[in-house]
């Protein structure tokens, strides 16, 4: 079970709907509700494999939210800020500690599968995460004794 650490304020209808009018498309039920629980916040437990990835894991620093107070922690900051994510159907969801960023798909083809995308590289090398939302969360554990600093 994710413990949320510093959550967002509780979001009304209206909320999720200025996120859904600003991608164009309705949000994949799980992580809609998700968003209403916890309106982002900090993971406990927050470290994640990274299939295919030199790096092989990373944490979930922050699952961004709706009018947070730390302006980067905002969905639809992000989403201006990451010029590609509109055309690309993408949306972002979460941050690593090292800038990196965690997206939903939102196309047709995938539709609510999560990646990563590696911002070291130019452009950023997408790893697939998980199938949908709750695959992810469900990957999200406490980092093993070899892997602590």
């Amino acid at each position: 079970m994710i413990e949320m650490r510093k959550p967002g304020r509780a979001l009304a209808p209206a909320d999720i709907a200025a996120v859904e009018d600003a991608i164009g498309c309705a949000l994949p039920a799980t992580y809609r509700a998700f968003l209403c629980s916890t309106n982002g916040g900090r993971p406990m437990p927050d470290t994640i494999d990274i299939e295919g990835a030199h790096f092989r894991r990373t944490d979930v620093s922050v699952f961004f939210g709706i009018d947070r107070a730390i302006e980067s922690e905002n969905i639809l900051w992000n989403l201006d800020i990451i010029d590609w994510c509109k055309e690309n159907k993408l949306l972002p969801i979460a941050g690593d500690s090292g800038a990196n960023t965690f997206m939903l798909l939102l196309a047709d083809d995938g539709y609510g599968r999560v990646y990563y995308f590696d911002a070291a590289d130019s452009p950023p090398t997408p790893y697939r995460v998980a199938a949908n939302f709750n695959e992810f969360l469900s990957k999200l554990r406490e980092p093993k004794p070899d892997e602590l600093p």
